[in-house]
C-alpha cells in the first residue's frame, strides 16, 4: 500500500514537472529582444494614401513602441516565474524524496535492532532448553517441570519482545517529535521578525492614540480656562 502510494506520489510529481517543463519552452519560445516592426516615418510631403491611410505621427510612433517594450518585458515576466515554478518544484521534490529516504532508514534500522534482539532472545532460550533437556534425566516431573519453565520463559521473553518493541515505537516517535518541534522552532525563528514588526506598529499606534488622546484633552483645559478666564473678566 504504501509502496502504491510513494509510485503515485513519483508520477503525479513526474507529470507536473512534465508540464512546467513544457510551460517553460513554450515561454522560451517568445520573441524577447526582437525589434519593432517597422514605422512609416512622417515626411513634409506624406500625403493620403490611395485606400485613405496616413503615416504614423511621432505620438503614435512613440505609443506603438511603449506598447511592444511593455509586451516584450511582460513576456521576460512570464518565463521568469515560469522558470521559478520549475525550480521550486524540483527543491520541493528533493525535500520530499529526502524525507522519505530519512524515514524509510530509521524504519529498516528498527526493524533490524528488532530482528537482531529477537534472534538472540530466542537462540539464548533454545540454549538453556537444550541444557536444561540434557541434565534433567528420566524423570517425568522434572522433565514436566522444564517445560512449564521453558513456557514460562518463552512468555516472559514473549513479553519483553513486544516491549522492546513499543519502546522502539516510542523511541521512533519522540525522535519524530523532537524533528518537528526543530522544524517548528526554525519557522519561529523565521517568523520572528514579521512578529516584532507588528509589535512596533501596535506600539506605535498606541503612542500616537495616546498622544492624540492627551493633545485633545490639552485643548479641551486650555479652552475651559480661556472660557472660565472670560467670564470672571466680565
Amino acid at each position: 500500500m504504501a509502496m502504491a502510494m510513494a509510485v503515485e506520489g513519483q508520477n503525479a510529481r513526474h507529470k507536473r514537472n512534465t508540464y512546467l517543463q513544457q510551460k517553460v519552452n513554450e515561454t522560451l519560445l517568445l520573441p524577447h529582444k526582437s525589434a519593432p516592426p517597422p514605422l512609416l516615418l512622417p515626411t513634409h510631403d506624406a500625403k493620403v494614401s490611395r485606400h485613405g491611410g496616413v503615416p504614423l505621427s511621432t505620438e503614435q510612433e512613440l505609443a506603438f513602441v511603449h506598447q511592444h517594450q511593455q509586451r516584450m518585458r511582460m513576456n521576460r515576466i512570464l518565463q521568469v516565474r515560469a522558470q521559478e515554478m520549475v525550480f521550486a518544484s524540483q527543491r520541493v521534490d528533493e525535500f520530499r524524496e529526502r524525507k522519505l529516504e530519512d524515514k524509510n532508514k530509521l524504519l529498516n534500522h528498527l526493524k533490524e535492532v528488532w530482528r537482531d534482539e529477537q534472534r538472540r532472545q530466542i537462540a539464548s532460550l533454545a540454549e538453556e532448553f537444550v541444557s536444561s533437556c540434557q541434565s534433567i534425566g528420566l524423570s517425568y516431573d522434572a522433565a514436566l517441570l522444564v517445560e512449564c519453565n521453558r513456557a514460562a520463559k518463552e512468555e516472559l521473553l514473549a513479553r519483553q519482545a513486544e516491549e522492546g518493541h513499543c519502546w522502539d515505537l516510542l523511541r521512533s516517535q519522540e525522535a519524530l517529535q523532537k524533528a518537528r518541534a526543530e522544524k517548528e522552532s526554525r519557522e519561529r525563528k523565521q517568523r520572528a521578525p514579521e512578529v516584532q514588526r507588528k509589535m512596533v506598529e501596535t506600539v506605535s499606534n498606541i503612542e500616537r492614540s495616546l498622544a492624540h488622546h492627551y493633545s485633545t484633552q490639552c485643548n479641551k483645559q486650555k479652552w475651559q480656562e480661556s472660557t472660565t478666564g472670560g467670564c470672571t473678566l466680565v
